[in-house]
């Protein structure tokens, strides 16, 4: 006799089907609802209650309490939690008391991403030690003292004794270290408090930013470039010198026809280039034109592009002039290596200052001056909306432009408007900024 199958026994007999609650709902609404922050303007005055220190103290004052009503009893509990609450505060400052140490790196520039050396001397002229010494990092970032990462730690620091600590940090972001005074710090035995010594720093660094290479310099019309005579280099304009075949970005005046005729191929009429050709590069950090923060933020970003200009540029042997935040940094005298030095340097040392929007920079007197050459502007699509028509006659005007939005956390899209004039450069990816620019660096204005 055969076996009825499942789905003629479904088919037979009506089921019943009950909607069970589900738990994980019903679990995730209580947790919202007992978690759920219903006094935010309150935390200010209430969050010494979540330290450690602050439970203790609460707990004395409950254990004092019940001393006093219930049982005497009470004020046991109460000596031994102020026994605590003074050992944990007393043994990080006296552990601290006679320490003193210097810090100093081991060159006094570097690149962002490069592995630095430092060498820290502790020294403690008290008899007793102290447990638990860590180097906070706070002095290698820009950012707030408050929950800096540890870069640096002694488990026992033994009294009457010097020691000698050598460490490698690499420092991601450009600027002029440190920042602020180095401190050793402890919070032994329970971290109730933290105690801390500050450190001398007898050297500094400049870290210039990250740069990359960005082609030859663009060429320029009319009045371009100043001097006439030639240099043992090929260039843009002056007399030519051969020829050689086409390269992506080429213009086709350059175009050499009988050769390319001939050839059958497009052939470039190669040229000397002058002797001094001028460049004035402009950088753009309005705090409103700017997204993101830290060295992921667009601000970092337009500040490693320019310097890119300024280092390969000067190179080539370009007269080259920096314009931000209403400073003008020329770079006219000593070798090549000297120039950038310079020019870096001042990059590096760039402060956070961002009041002067595009408009107003594109007014000071530096830039209405600057008639006859090549101008690089790098900014954002927000601050290039800010202009209304090209900056000047007779300069070249090349604008490198960021969208703002690729550079915010999550990369989040935005509506894209057109915008006032076409880009020479547009980037719109962080990770391919290099690749951008290479092979833009010739190109004619985009048109978006």
């Amino acid at each position: 006799m055969s076996t009825p199958s499942l789905h003629h026994s479904i088919g037979a007999i009506p089921l019943i089907v009950r909607s069970e609650p589900n738990e994980a709902e019903f679990t995730s609404k209580w947790n919202d609802l007992l978690t759920h922050d219903y006094f935010p303007s309150v935390n200010p005055y209430i969050r010494w209650m979540w330290t450690p220190l602050g439970t203790l103290g609460l707990s004395a004052v409950a254990a004092g309490l019940c001393g006093m009503i219930l049982h005497p009893r009470g004020f046991v509990i109460l000596v031994g939690i102020l026994s605590v609450i003074g050992l944990g505060v007393a043994w990080p400052w006296l552990g601290l008391r006679g320490l003193h140490g210097t810090l100093n790196f081991d060159r006094d520039r570097a690149r962002e991403g490069e592995a630095v050396g430092l060498k820290a001397t502790l020294g403690n002229r008290l008899p007793w030690g102290t447990c638990g010494l860590t180097l906070e990092g706070a002095f290698l970032t820009n950012g707030p003292a408050d929950n800096q990462p540890i870069i640096a730690g002694l488990a026992v620091f033994r009294g009457w004794r010097t020691t000698e600590l050598t460490l490698r940090v690499t420092l991601e972001c450009r600027g002029e270290y440190p920042t602020r005074l180095p401190r050793v710090a402890s919070g032994f035995p329970f971290g109730l408090v933290k105690a801390s010594r500050t450190l001398s720093c007898s050297s500094k660094i400049l870290v210039w930013p990250q740069t990359f290479p960005v082609g030859p310099i663009p060429e320029t019309t009319g009045q371009g470039v100043d001097g006439v005579a030639p240099r043992d280099r090929s260039g843009t304009t002056g007399d030519m010198i051969g020829v050689r075949p086409y390269r992506r970005g080429d213009s086709l005046r350059r175009v050499h026809w009988p050769q390319s005729a001939r050839h059958d191929r497009l052939v470039i009429c190669e040229l000397h280039a002058d002797s001094v050709p001028r460049v004035q590069v402009l950088l753009d950090l309005h705090d409103g034109a700017h997204a993101g923060s830290g060295s992921k933020g667009s601000r970092e970003w337009a500040i490693r592009i320019a310097a890119s200009f300024l280092e390969d540029w000067i190179g080539q042997g370009a007269e080259v002039e920096f314009v931000f935040q209403e400073r003008v940094v020329f770079a006219r005298e000593g070798s090549t290596q000297a120039k950038r030095a310079q020019m870096l340097d001042a990059v590096a040392r760039i402060a956070p200052d961002g009041s002067v929007s595009l408009p107003e920079l594109l007014a000071i007197s530096a830039c209405r001056r600057f008639r006859t050459g090549l101008r690089v502007v790098v900014t954002t699509d927000l601050g290039l909306r800010g202009l209304t028509r090209r900056p000047s006659r007779g300069v070249k005007d090349l604008f490198v432009v960021l969208r703002a939005a690729a550079f915010m956390e999550g990369g989040r899209d935005d509506e894209r408007s057109p915008l006032p004039i076409a880009p020479w450069i547009w980037i719109d990816d962080p990770a391919r900024i290099p690749e951008r620019i290479r092979r833009a660096w010739k190109e004619v204005p985009l048109v978006r």
